[in-house]
């Protein structure tokens, strides 16, 4: 049942892909602001038009140049390039709805050709002209659901005032930040951060580039990114919560490259990972294992600009220790600095897993839950169920019936919806089938398998029963995450990995020891998942109510839920 939602809205949130790929230094965005993103402005729409050619050639051509500035800063030939057709577009269409953010793109690129006059003068024109609120979404190419939500207005007066610093004008670079950091509307952003580090610097140091900015990233949770192969296999950096992170931005040497490998070696399966990634545009966006002597960790050639985008990374390398809550703890560190910080960290994380409260948390659960011995019995699991799913408004968007027989390996729903379609899904354990009306069976395309796959098998991670037997057995970590309120009731919630390895919190009541609550990290939108009206069945307690939020709410139902039934083994065989 709960895979239909999520395949639905993976479905429906990759068919309309945007392609406004520019990329930009600087960004300070809330879980609510990436859900509540403006119109999204269809490619193909803007294709039909001149204008909106051009606007595309420049966005891609701006990515294009930023990027390779970034890895080569001695190429100055995209810049020039960039700078020349942004102008042409400026003088073609004077009334452009895009024009502040061409704008900025231009005084920025012209800043980093060292045209410091020329550029502030672009971006002040950019200041007196557009709208404070006036925002541009940048959404990216890679099918992932990332986008990023940005003002030109903030972004020019920091890049203003950055620039005089550099002509060694620090009264007019004081008078930018200050507007900055007093303006209603942006002095809690990652911009205003910036220009109080910059006010607070000695003025001498504040004529140089300075790398330091990345510390603005100290203390706070970093936003999310993912990257995505076309087979929408998707890998997140929220999918590492509950590890300790190092995020290491730029070209790696050879001396470098031994370096990780040896912190590799010695934190490895202690819950920690490397992540590391480079700004070349030749390369395809997907993250790749780096392999020597069965060691991995994972490399990504950052080719659409997202993570430099989304953690404003201004000079290389750029490195970021996150914990396991995700929070950023030191940057730019180097050498011994950075070993001696990545093992308090670790240890520090250690000890949320050898915390003895997990185990007593869970040997309370199994046995409010009916016991061990009873719940090893349940081999297979089948019930009828009724899913209602709401729009925003609360009145229905559609319904469903149907009947799921459901092992902890394989997997067989058949579901009848409002429109009187009826369709058949079986889970082997190692491929995907569907049948819809008048059909034949046929395996899944390799493009949906995979994904549905790693969806079926932490499917056991969402039934009680199956997941406090294999949590008692102590054969995978569990973090000790503390204790939270779950509608007005304390909970105790720990943390573990899914087979997908996708992070999974578990919360358990602290007054009758149930798990009334699931929360699958997915990144800035949890899926949550609440559990209600447990019930006696076979001396084991289990819940007969799901409420779930992901992108929309939705309500299952069950009945007539039976455990260990005696099912055909031919209805998990296409062939017969």
């Amino acid at each position: 049942m709960l895979f239909q939602k999520r395949t639905k809205v993976y479905l429906t949130t990759n068919i309309v892909l945007v392609m406004l790929v520019l990329v930009v230094f600087c960004i300070n965005i809330s879980r609510a602001e990436l859900m509540g993103l403006g119109t999204s402005v269809s490619f193909f729409e803007l294709e039909k038009s001149a204008e909106g050619k051009a606007y595309i050639t420049i966005t891609a051509s701006a990515k294009h140049a930023y990027m390779n500035h970034l890895s080569n800063p001695s190429n100055t030939e995209p810049l020039e390039k960039f700078v020349a057709i942004s102008n042409d577009f400026l003088s073609t269409y004077p009334s452009s709805e895009w024009i502040a953010e061409i704008r900025f793109y231009l005084g920025k690129a012209l800043l980093l050709l060292g045209r410091i006059e020329t550029g502030i003068t672009t971006l002040e024109k950019l200041i007196l002209d557009a709208p404070p609120d006036h925002t541009v979404v940048t959404r990216y190419t890679d099918y992932s659901k990332d986008a990023i939500q940005w003002y030109p207005f903030e972004r020019g007066l920091l890049e203003i005032g950055l620039a005089y610093d550099k002509l060694k004008q620090h009264d007019k670079a004081d008078t930018f930040y200050k507007k900055l950091i007093t303006h209603p509307k942006f002095t809690g952003s990652l911009h205003a951060e910036i220009a109080r580090q910059m006010l607070g610097l000695d003025k001498a140091l504040r004529t140089v580039d300075v790398p330091a900015l990345h510390n603005v990233w100290i203390g706070k949770t970093t936003p999310n990114f993912r990257l995505e192969n076309r087979q929408w296999r998707e890998h997140a950096l929220h999918q590492h919560r509950g590890q300790v992170v190092l995020l290491y931005y730029g070209a790696t040497n050879r001396q470098m490259l031994l370096n990780l490998m040896r912190i590799h070696n010695k934190c490895e399966n202690q819950e920690f990972q490397i992540i590391t990634a480079n700004a070349d545009v030749s390369e395809v966006s997907e993250p790749k294992p780096v392999l020597k002597n069965g060691s991995a960790w994972l490399h990504y050639h950052d080719r659409h600009g997202k993570i430099v985008d989304i953690f404003q990374i201004r000079s290389l390398p750029a490195i970021f220790l996150i914990d396991s809550e995700g929070i950023v703890r030191k940057t730019q560190l180097n050498g011994a600095a950075l070993e001696e910080a990545i093992d308090k960290l670790v240890a520090e994380n250690n000890r949320t897993y050898a915390d003895a409260r997990s185990q007593e948390i869970i040997t309370a659960a199994v046995k409010a839950h009916g016991g061990l011995e009873n719940l090893q019995k349940v081999e297979n699991l089948v019930y009828n169920y009724h899913t209602v799913g709401y729009r925003s408004d609360g009145s229905i968007d559609s319904e469903v019936n149907g009947k799921t027989y459901n092992y902890r390996d394989k997997f067989r729903t058949e579901k009848m919806t409002d429109i009187d379609k009826q369709s058949i899904r079986i889970f082997d354990g190692k491929t995907v089938y569907e049948i819809t009306k008048n059909e034949s069976y046929k395996s899944l395309p390799p493009e949906h398998a995979e994904y549905m796959i790693g969806l079926y098998k932490d499917s056991a991670f969402n039934e009680p029963m199956w997941l406090l037997t294999t949590l008692a057995k102590d054969e995978i970590p569990i973090q000790y995450v503390g204790t939270e309120n779950v509608e007005g009731t304390p909970t105790s919630v720990l943390r573990v990995r899914q087979p997908s390895g996708t992070p999974i919190k578990i919360f358990i009541s602290k007054k009758t020891n149930f798990i009334v609550q699931y929360v699958i990290e997915h990144g800035p939108v949890n899926r949550i998942i609440s559990l209600g009206q447990y019930k006696d069945i076979d001396g084991i307690k289990y819940p007969h109510h799901w409420g779930e939020k992901y992108y929309y709410h939705m309500e299952t139902y069950y009945r007539n839920v039976s455990f260990n039934v005696e099912i055909d083994p031919k209805l998990f065989n296409p062939n017969e």
